[in-house]
Parts: C-alpha cells; sequence; structure tokens
C-alpha cells in the first residue's frame, strides 16, 4: 500500500480508532509479541511499532510487497507467508 491517502486514512482513522478501543478496554500491546498477517508494504506493521511491542512480525503472501516494506522498513522483521500455512507457533504472539 503505497497510496498516499489511504496512507492517512489508516493512520489519522484505522489506528486512532484501534487506539481507543485498547485505552477503552484497558488493552495494551506494549512488551507483547504481535503479528501483522497482510502487512502489505509494511506500513501498518510500522504504525504498530508505536504500541511498543516486544516482538513485531509482518507477512505478506505477495513477495513485491514484503521487499518494499524490507527496503522501507529494514529494522523489522517481515517474511513471505501466507495466513492459511504461517509455519508459526500458534501459541508466540499474543496479539
Amino acid at each position: 500500500m503505497n497510496n498516499p491517502i489511504r496512507r492517512w486514512l489508516q493512520k489519522s482513522i484505522e489506528f486512532k480508532t484501534f487506539k481507543e478501543f485498547l485505552d477503552r478496554h484497558n488493552l495494551s500491546l506494549e512488551g507483547k509479541a504481535v503479528l501483522d498477517a497482510g502487512c502489505g508494504s509494511g506500513y501498518s506493521t510500522k504504525l504498530i511499532q508505536e504500541f511498543r511491542p516486544a516482538e513485531l512480525v509482518g507477512f505478506d503472501i505477495m513477495p513485491s510487497q514484503i521487499d518494499k516494506a524490507k527496503k522501507e522498513y529494514p529494522d523489522l522483521n517481515f517474511f513471505v507467508g501466507s495466513v492459511l500455512e504461517t509455519h508459526l507457533d500458534s501459541n508466540k504472539f499474543d496479539a
């Protein structure tokens, strides 16, 4: 997702609403292991980093999107994978 309007919507509306939900329900991602399924070019993963998880992993089925994510956010962990077959330990992640 490289559309600047989509990025603005995601940050200004979707993540603001998500943060309000977490606050309202006294939930936190801080110190948690978080998996961003369908992360696309990594922008959502970068936004999730603001919640200060202990571990953050993003994945997407499209290799071209993961290539973009790795270039744009080299400090984050991304891999190509499907939500149907991640080969990840389901008990490893909190969210």
